[in-house]
């Protein structure tokens, strides 16, 4: 359809002094519009004046504004479906704001932390020591003597004397050992393998990492070898470091009892949890550190977190931070207390006596009210007993249950 046209035709002053007479005031000019095609549709007259070479310098600029057919205009097209979406969407943005929040806040509550650092412990002692101890068979215990001290017998003769050491060639953490990749080495080369420091430790450039018997068959190429079966990294990690979930946790726990936070409650919850893990891995059976080939030859020492190791490093600091403080002191004999009724390894409960002593120790001198004295000689003697596998705890030193 064609669209209307308006068209403004000016009159000259002579033909509108002939039509209305000479003495004429009106409008010295006037403009006539023309529209074709008009149908019953909105008619868009554009704005129009008059030229100025053909107007009186008294004569007004002649304006139409647009107008509408029957002054009603027409509908307009509206996405209604892309409209509903979008506000929906506005709305669901808002509630997922609102859950990140709340999310964030929740997660960074101390109890919070320290229940996923928890579970990061558990599955660390599972994956790490997948073997487990039978709770009634006495054939299950553990060789403790075998753990102290590599079997003498099996070390070539001048080991120590004739073994040569293999570097660090960068200053980093020690995150894993492939075991079976330096096994598969030595029974290659005909070597023994002693690695000096186990996963989580910090290596300076320089430092010996492993040791080679007999090190006249060190060379570059093998020392290669050696240190590809290493991984280092920035950080420290749990794939084969137990301590490290349990100094994080330490972390927690030593902040809290700070003198600017004070919150005894946090440290605590820190060691009901470290309790459930400790009694978890009382039941496991912590793997040797030899690994021999298949005719029997020793071939790779490791270095590996021992009982004695994973004990201290879960109690001396928040043993030492607890120092004076009655309420810490005293969840820390139960947790002794609880644990030791899961464990009949005597090294696991001669370094768990050794921390109920100390903790003990620092209650008799930093604690002055008698009647809290008298609840930590009690909590200490439920330690011993247990310890000593003489009686039953009370039902308020079952942490473990």
């Amino acid at each position: 359809m064609k669209a209307p046209i308006a068209n403004w035709l000016p009159r000259s002053r002579m033909k509108l002094r002939s039509s209305r007479g000479p003495n004429c005031d009106e409008a010295n000019c006037r403009a006539t519009t023309v529209i074709e095609n008009v149908t019953l549709a909105i008619v868009i007259i554009e704005e129009a004046t008059v030229d100025s070479s053909a107007r009186d310098p008294w004569c007004p600029r002649v304006k139409v504004q647009p107008s509408t057919v029957n002054g009603t205009e027409a509908d307009q097209f509206v996405p209604h479906i892309s409209v509903t979406i979008g506000l929906l969407l506005s709305l669901a943005s808002v509630g997922v704001f609102i859950y990140f929040i709340h999310h964030a806040a929740e997660s960074i509550q101390a109890e919070n932390v320290i229940a996923a650092v928890s579970r990061d412990l558990h599955y660390a002692i599972d994956r790490l020591y997948p073997q487990s101890l039978g709770k009634e068979s006495p054939e299950t215990e553990r060789d403790a003597e075998h753990e102290r001290a590599p079997p003498k017998q099996d070390l070539p003769a001048g080991f120590d004397r004739k073994a040569r050491p293999v570097t660090a060639a960068q200053s980093d953490y020690l995150q894993a050992v492939d075991v079976d990749r330096l096994l598969e080495l030595a029974k290659q080369h005909d070597l023994v393998l002693s690695i000096e420091q186990r996963p989580g430790k910090f290596f300076f450039k320089g430092r010996d990492l492993v040791r080679v018997w007999p090190g006249a068959k060190l060379d570059d190429a093998l020392a290669a070898d050696v240190r590809a079966a290493l991984c280092f990294g920035k950080r420290r990690t749990l794939v084969q470091d137990i301590e490290f979930a349990i100094d994080q946790l330490v972390e927690v726990a030593v902040r809290a009892l700070s003198p600017c936070i004070n919150d005894p409650f946090t440290a605590m919850n820190y060691l009901d949890r470290l309790g459930a893990a400790l009694c978890l891995l009382a039941e496991k059976t912590i793997p040797s550190p030899f690994r021999y080939d298949d005719e029997g030859r020793l071939r790779v020492v490791t270095d590996r977190s021992s009982l004695a190791g994973i004990v201290d490093a879960a109690f001396n600091q928040i043993r030492q931070a607890a120092r004076g403080n009655t309420s810490v002191t005293l969840r820390l004999l139960e947790t002794i207390t609880g644990v030791a009724r899961h464990t009949r390894d005597p090294v696991f409960r001669e370094a768990l006596g050794r921390h109920a002593e100390t903790a003990h120790g620092d209650g008799e001198h930093s604690i002055h009210n008698p009647l809290d004295r008298a609840d930590v000689d009690q909590r200490y003697r439920d330690a011993i007993e247990n310890l000593q596998g003489r009686s039953e705890p009370s039902v308020a030193t079952k942490v473990c249950e």
